[in-house]
């Protein structure tokens, strides 16, 4: 009885925390996204958007992505294990609600909620929904966070037209974003394939946590391919991987099952 209300707790927290996200935010409109607000993006991000049919759409002003077939590694001697992840970013203050499980025979071998709302961050971990194995907080986790959800700008391309996204033309084939919120400002580059598609963003500004200490370590999001979902083109799946001096550390990978844009507060009963 522990175990399962422990992990149901994790997940009403996060659940809790969306809804009251989604609700603070419900009362604006999403306006379209025209040619005239792109203007002003580096050539290969206005392409991208194009590419992937946002121009003349309504601005996604939060989304819940959708991950399948997702596997995680806890350090790069472990093996991979399945997941489950839901996912939530909200645009006009930047959000981003994460929960993640790993059933087994019916337990959760670990249950956790990443999370980044007010301009800080948080990383919680629970072995079996109980013993807590990280709860990360700090200036460090802050700036992490606001990587994550730089990295997932044009996932939720509501973030990239925000004004505490600034963008500055690289080249042809590639862009770099940074990203300011209560008083810490991270930065990385997006680079994108010849179909116009972002593919990788890379920042050396995020930290990885090992027991008691952090360090900036490289950290990379690649896209393998992109997939038609309704109206959009959206990334088809993703990775994630820390660049160590010894090697690569790839630690999360899935496949993005789908992205609701705009989604509305739960009616009060």
């Amino acid at each position: 009885m522990i175990l399962f209300s422990s992990c149901a707790s994790v997940k009403s927290t996060y659940t809790n925390e969306v809804e009251q996200e989604i609700r603070a935010n419900a009362a604006e409109l999403a306006k379209a996204i025209t040619e005239v607000d792109i203007a002003h993006l580096p050539t290969p991000v206005q392409n991208h958007l194009r590419a992937c049919g946002f121009i003349n759409k309504p601005m996604p002003l939060n989304g819940r992505i959708t991950w399948a077939n997702v596997q995680f590694k806890m350090s790069p001697e472990k093996q991979w294990i399945p997941i489950k992840c839901l996912q939530f970013n909200s645009v006009k203050q930047p959000a981003r609600f994460a929960y993640l499980y790993a059933p087994k025979l019916g337990v959760n071998i670990f249950v956790g909620r990443d999370k980044y709302q007010n301009g800080k961050g948080n990383m919680l971990i629970k072995l079996l929904g109980i013993l807590t194995l990280q709860n990360v907080k700090g200036k460090e986790m802050d700036e992490s966070s606001l990587v994550t959800i730089l990295s997932e700008a044009l996932f939720v391309p509501g973030y990239a037209l925000q004004p505490y996204i600034k963008w500055e033309p690289v080249d042809s084939t590639s862009a770099k974003a940074s990203i300011e919120y209560n008083g810490i400002s991270v930065s990385g580059t997006y680079f994108f394939n010849n179909q116009g598609l972002f593919d990788r963003f890379e920042s050396n500004d995020r930290n990885m946590q090992d027991k008691d200490s952090s360090i900036k370590v490289k950290w990379s999001v690649t896209v393998d391919y992109y997939k038609k979902d309704g109206n959009y083109t959206i990334p088809g799946y993703a990775k994630a991987t820390w660049h160590l001096p010894a090697g690569d550390y790839e630690y999360f990978k899935g496949e993005v099952a789908g992205i609701t844009f705009n989604e509305q507060p739960l009616a009060l009963p």
